[in-house]
């Protein structure tokens, strides 16, 4: 029997990775194949379809070489036997990180199988001469896409440039989360004073949104006389980024901050509430299908690339003839002016194609080759530094004090 295995870094709460997994999936096993989802932890499984995969691993959230040989063996064997390859089996295995990957590539190894490294990350950092060795090899198989049409040109070109046609990228597909559900908030929203709802649907931990929250801190000041409310659609996966988002924006007489946390699905009629969005990557997507004008944002500077189906087609990274704009620009373009207005909207149904992923495949290398990842080490203080605790504390309290910030001096 065909089988499709994803190693990802976690199931739990919801964001675009998530979505992703839940879709591909799903679409997968209405094709008939046999589907394994490994991450490294499931604590707080928000998206029904993906509780059906228990397999938890929190080694996976770690760099394989930083964990012991002993330790290194135990996980891949325990994967092994779940998988359980027989001789007829074929196995493709899909990586969705860089670290993830190198457990990918091992496993992939002793199965035989083909082994694809699908970046989902808007920028891929990594300063590891074995790990940047091992993705130039994948590259030369034609076996490592992003998610944008730059993201491997960004991230191959400091150490390994490569050709813009050469720079991979297959859709995610992972902005099908909205749906016509009931939510407290939407009456909460509606009886409530104010003169414009703006919204963030975002994963508040990304990059961006922090510059975004002060830039929009400057903005409603320049405008005490409106009431706002600033209606985050998401959640972190700590509290101290809620609580940064709160200290970001402080107290403002003329605006209220309402926190959704993670949802799943989104209610279309939470979305209709907005009179602007801010978002980025696959979420802004979601804002645009519910007609509502949506400001997107760029994953290197995190500044504003323009109006998503106005000015600008891009959600992850500015064209190369578009500038930075201001978002007191923009925003008085949406909100006083007029410029650009409401539409109908146009939601999403259904599971995604992901054809293009199976012929992605087709035309990678297919002569059965892989990386020695065991030749990798740790090479950074950082890396040297997460292998010693690793060593003493397991990976599972280490994952537990990474995850919530009591271990910030690893992390430096």
């Amino acid at each position: 029997m065909d089988k499709y295995v994803i190693i990802t870094p976690t199931l739990s709460n919801m964001g675009g990775a998530q979505m992703y997994v839940r879709n591909k999936a799903l679409y997968l096993q209405n094709a008939g194949w046999d589907v394994f989802v490994f991450a490294a932890d499931g604590y707080n499984v928000l998206i029904p379809e993906l509780r059906q995969f228990e397999y938890f691993f929190p080694e996976l959230n770690f760099n394989k070489y930083e964990c012991s040989k002993k330790t290194q063996q135990r996980v891949v064997a325990s994967i092994l036997t779940i998988i359980g390859k027989q001789v007829s089996d074929k196995v493709t295995i899909e990586s969705t990180s860089i670290v993830e990957s190198v457990w990918g590539e091992a496993i992939a190894r002793l199965v035989g199988a083909k082994h694809i490294v699908f970046l989902l990350q808007e920028k891929n950092i990594n300063f590891n001469k074995g790990i940047l060795d091992y993705l130039i090899f994948k590259h030369h198989r034609r076996e490592v896409a992003g998610i944008n049409k730059k993201s491997l040109y960004n991230f191959f070109k400091p150490f390994y440039p490569i050709e813009e046609e050469t720079s991979y990228r297959l859709n995610a597909s992972c902005n099908n989360v909205e749906a016509d559900v009931d939510h407290p908030l939407v009456e909460f929203i509606s009886k409530k004073s104010k003169d414009y709802v703006v919204g963030l649907f975002s994963r508040l931990d990304k990059p961006y949104v922090q510059p975004t929250l002060e830039s929009f801190k400057c903005y409603i000041q320049r405008h005490k006389n409106v009431k706002f409310i600033l209606l985050l659609i998401g959640s972190a996966p700590n509290a101290m980024t809620i609580d940064k988002v709160y200290d970001v924006l402080g107290h403002q007489e003329n605006l209220d901050v309402i926190i959704t946390g993670y949802l799943f699905p989104v209610p279309t009629k939470l979305l209709e509430l907005c009179n602007v969005f801010l978002s980025a990557a696959g979420s802004s997507r979601v804002c645009a299908r519910s007609g509502i004008p949506t400001i997107t944002f760029d994953a290197n500077d995190s500044l504003p690339i323009g109006v998503l189906g106005y000015t600008t087609k891009n959600t992850v990274f500015r064209g190369e003839d578009e500038k930075p704009i201001e978002l007191s620009a923009l925003l008085d373009d949406i909100l006083f002016k007029k410029v650009y207005r409401r539409i109908e909207s146009n939601y999403y149904t259904g599971i995604p194609n992901f054809m293009a992923h199976t012929e992605f495949i087709a035309q990678s290398c297919q002569d059965i080759s892989y990386y020695n990842v065991d030749t990798i080490s740790a090479e950074t203080r950082k890396e040297k530094i997460v292998s010693f605790v690793l060593h003493i504390i397991g990976a599972k309290t280490y994952y537990r004090v990474r995850k919530y910030k009591i271990g910030k001096y690893f992390k430096k």
